[in-house]
């Protein structure tokens, strides 16, 4: 399941690799919702453009809390220019998710890194989520099916 799963990270061009360290209150497996509500909408309209995401629960490991691992991509294709003043953005704007300092992190998507990372911190088939299935297919670009 992890190869098909890693195939089917590896068809999308992303744009960004995003972590998001949940609040105590906020299990994983709850957190779907919330990241939709406090970065995924208010992302798109920060960069006036349809966001879309596959998104990975992770249990803690170590000394790390809860939290999430999002692979992002614009249908304009500006968040890779605008990482910076995105994540700026949605640090500016107390949430749910973001009540705690250094909460949500945005980084530029490195090709030969983060689709074999996210994939690590999957233990089950319900960790995963997309948001904005339709515009993922429609920007599917290296041919693999899921």
């Amino acid at each position: 399941m992890k190869n098909r799963l890693l195939n089917y990270i590896k068809s999308y061009y992303w744009e960004c690799f995003a972590t998001v360290r949940l609040p105590p209150n906020i299990p994983p497996d709850r957190s779907h919702e919330h990241v939709v509500r406090d970065v995924l909408r208010p992302l798109g309209k920060f960069l006036k453009s349809r966001v879309a995401a596959f998104t990975v629960a992770s249990y803690g490991h170590g000394q790390h809390r809860s939290h999430l691992h999002i692979l992002l991509l614009s249908k304009s294709r500006v968040l890779s220019t605008r990482i910076s003043d995105a994540q700026d953005y949605l640090r500016s704007t107390r949430t749910t998710l973001n009540s705690h300092e250094n909460a949500i992190d945005l980084r530029p998507y490195l090709e030969d890194q983060h689709p074999e990372y996210t994939v690590k911190h999957m233990l089950y088939d319900s960790d995963k989520n997309w948001y904005d299935k339709k515009l993922l297919e429609e920007l599917k670009t290296k041919g693999a099916t899921h």
